[in-house]
């Protein structure tokens, strides 16, 4: 008599041919996820090679951590997220998905054509110029429009207008369906304040490439500095279509609607962007304004103080920061600000002449350091800086120019460098 506790073994033989085909099912599936793993990641490559082809880094950099998810010691695939961290200015991501690239054997050459493309891109040409304007020269070269893009933006960097202009020139020539040289030219034409030049060229960019949301949006805010607001607001409704979360998108139309006597739009829209970027100078310096504008200067003080710290050579924030005081019955306080307002406002009219005059004599060494010492103390401390670096570029012994960085860096507390550029302009 057998025992109730033991298990019966026995299986009918429908039962026994139902498991075996569950397993070779099992099986069967488990080597189609495996096979078609290859064919996956490859696809998400091409589809981010893609991407990037449209200037869509953001959209390139998901469907690389999907390829690299599928293939996490795939080699070409990190190389891709260098690129694509490259074209995002992720610079320490870079070089971490170039060395990963490398360790896993990825072609060297091309590793050290990111190099340089890195350098170039950053400003740092003396060793990546002469090797990709040889590139260039070269007839094999399949992505020239590539290393014009770094080069022109090198160039830009460290105030090389000519040579930026004969690289765009050929590029256009070379690329004339590539619509990044008309945005660069309308990024380049609006930091001189040639507004109508940046209109036409970012209008000619957007025919070639309407999707450039980035494009559209500098052209709607050079419109509103031009008050052309009906132009500005269509730009804008579509910049809102198309990237409907995009913070500066967001702040580009609040200031669109203060711009157009819309406070309370402004005021809603700002509310969200700073919910999500509490230290947005930009819009601290526009909500300021408009509780100002409302007769609220205790409560515009709590957006334009924070403003003022984080960029205190903006006019318009200082402006507001004084008539805020003056409002508040604090004068002597918001005095300081009026007289900065007031000097740096007469200084930078002196750029309109200036600017124009670099451009037709790029080594005139005595323009560049005028101009740079102009920016520095009211407009935009890095900018000034690279200005006064063009200087010593030309001139390494330009003592005004030593004396002048002396200065700035004491203010910061950056006591070696100071000491150094002292110590060239007592004794270049």
């Amino acid at each position: 008599m057998k025992d109730g506790c033991q298990p019966n073994d026995r299986r009918s033989p429908i039962n026994k041919r139902l498991a075996l085909l569950i397993a070779v099912a099992l099986a069967l599936a488990a080597v189609g996820v495996f096979a078609w793993r290859p064919w996956l990641r490859s696809y998400r490559l091409s589809q981010g090679r893609l991407a990037m082809e449209n200037r869509d880094p953001l959209q390139a950099l998901q469907y690389f951590h999907a390829a690299r998810q599928l293939a996490p010691d795939h080699a070409e695939t990190h190389f891709q997220l260098a690129r694509v961290y490259r074209r995002l200015g992720q610079l320490d991501r870079v070089r971490e998905s170039l060395s990963t690239a490398w360790r896993l054997g990825y072609d060297v050459a091309a590793l050290q054509r990111e190099q340089w493309l890195v350098l170039a891109q950053t400003g740092d040409l003396k060793e990546a110029e002469p090797r990709l304007l040889a590139r260039l020269s070269d007839p094999q070269e399949t992505r020239a429009d590539e290393i014009s893009e770094a080069l022109v933006r090198g160039y830009f960097g460290n105030l090389r207008f000519s040579d930026a202009e004969r690289v765009l020139t050929a590029w256009q020539t070379d690329y004339p369906d590539d619509a990044e040289p008309h945005f660069l030219r309308g990024y380049f034409y609006e930091a001189f304040y040639r507004y109508k030049d940046a209109v036409a060229e970012y209008e000619l960019g957007l025919v070639k490439a309407p999707g450039r949301t980035d494009g559209r949006l500098r052209l709607s805010g050079v419109l509103v500095r031009q008050e052309d607001y009906a132009r500005a607001e269509r730009e804008l409704a579509r910049c809102l279509d198309e990237q409907p979360l995009d913070l500066q998108v967001r702040t580009e139309w609040a200031a669109y609607l203060f711009a157009v006597g819309r406070g309370d739009e402004a005021h809603h829209e700002l509310r969200q962007v700073l919910i999500r970027a509490p230290d947005n100078p930009e819009a601290l310096r526009l909500m300021g304004q408009i509780e100002l504008a409302a007769g609220r200067p205790e409560e515009a003080f709590r957006w334009l103080l924070p403003a003022a710290e984080k960029t205190p050579c903006d006019t318009s924030v200082r402006q507001a920061l004084g008539q805020a005081l003056q409002v508040a019955g604090r004068a002597d306080e918001a005095a300081p600000h009026f007289r900065y307002v007031e000097e740096a406002e007469r200084e930078l009219r002196h750029l309109d002449v200036w600017l124009p005059q670099v451009l037709e004599n790029p080594a005139d060494v005595s323009l560049r350091y005028k101009i740079g010492v102009t920016v520095l103390r009211y407009r935009s401390p890095p900018d000034g800086l690279r200005w006064l670096r063009t200087v010593l570029e030309i001139d390494p012994d330009h003592v005004e120019t030593h004396r002048a960085l002396a200065d700035y860096y004491a203010q910061q507390g950056d006591q070696q460098a100071a000491q150094r550029h002292r110590q060239q302009a007592e004794s270049p």
